[in-house]
């Protein structure tokens, strides 16, 4: 007698590869792995349509049809590089030997890949193959660490929309990475040309304005699914939370104006593994400072949006 196997999140694989057409299918032979400590959060819905009223006496609903298949869903993963980035920003230029850099840049399109979302079993495994899958919503997390865990590493979140899936076999083939994670001593934040250190926590979005039902037809070619996503309008905000030990966050609000200077957000562990995100059109919204603290030191969260951001990310990857 033997105890029965469950589905563990510790077995689970998330692979990923860039496609060709949007939406159509490509081998997962080449695919990699997003980070370590990769967790998915699934949203898959089927739309059900109401069926009333059938002719029966009744005050029940008679019964559902299959509507529109939503699949959407969150990846979170701690970054050990930054490739997924492509799926964000457009890919500009990729230069240099081992290291290479890569030039980013807000484009009017995105990038799609196929996933493959396995929760391993001996005989039953749950496999979800997701074609047309783009990011709507990209975030970094990080967050100072005082011992022992794995909260101090760098944390990303993928917002994702899919067109449709399959159930296959899991792709054959081994997928891991040995990189080491970023953490939040990785961090290096200047607002206005000056160093900013007191930071406790905080985070970085940038966010597509894709709304699914825009792209839902009454089309028999798509038939349930969503056709191209619309990319609308591109916004940057972020938050870092700070132990207040002068007057310069509060006067930087004050302004009420753009920040001067240079504003950029540097993840580097090392000169070849690196990304540095300049941001232009800064402001600052509300005022930094969450009041008083009579247990501690005060603290205020630094919330702001800006209106351009510059990347350029340096790795051993020779083609995103």
């Amino acid at each position: 007698m033997v105890t029965q196997e469950g589905y563990l999140g510790l077995r689970e694989r998330f692979i990923l590869e860039t496609e060709t057409d949007y939406g159509t299918a490509i081998s997962l032979t080449t695919a990699y792995v997003p980070g370590v400590d990769y967790k998915v959060t699934p949203n898959f819905t089927q739309g059900f349509q109401e069926k009333l009223n059938t002719g029966q006496d009744v005050r029940t609903i008679a019964g559902k049809e299959a509507g529109p298949l939503g699949l959407q869903y969150d990846l979170e993963y701690s970054a050990t590089n930054w490739r997924m980035l492509q799926y964000v920003f457009d890919v500009d230029s990729e230069t240099g030997a081992d290291p290479y850099t890569h030039t980013l840049s807000v484009g009017n399109t995105l990038k799609s890949f196929t996933s493959e979302w396995a929760m391993r079993h001996s005989s039953d495994p749950s496999i979800f193959k997701m074609t047309g899958n783009v990011i709507n919503t990209f975030s970094i997390d990080f967050q100072k660490s005082s011992g022992e865990g794995n909260d101090g590493f760098v944390k990303c979140k993928a917002s994702c929309i899919a067109q449709n899936y399959t159930t296959p076999d899991l792709q054959a083939g081994s997928f891991t990475t040995s990189e080491a994670p970023f953490q939040y001593r990785h961090l290096a934040v200047t607002l206005v040309s000056s160093a900013v250190i007191p930071i406790n926590n905080g985070n970085l979005t940038f966010e597509q304005g894709i709304t699914p039902n825009d792209s839902r037809y009454a089309s028999t070619s798509l038939g349930r699914t969503i056709g191209t996503p619309i990319a609308q309008t591109f916004r940057i905000s972020g938050r870092f939370n700070l132990n207040l030990y002068e007057t310069t966050f509060l006067t930087l609000w004050e302004l009420a104006t753009a920040l001067t200077g240079t504003n950029t957000i540097v993840f580097e562990q090392s000169a070849s593994n690196k990304v540095t995100f300049t941001l232009t059109g800064m402001y600052v919204e509300p005022v930094p400072t969450a009041g008083t603290n009579t247990e501690g030191i005060n603290t205020g969260d630094f919330v702001f949006t800006a209106t351009g951001v510059t990347t350029v990310a340096i790795d051993s990857i020779a083609n995103w």
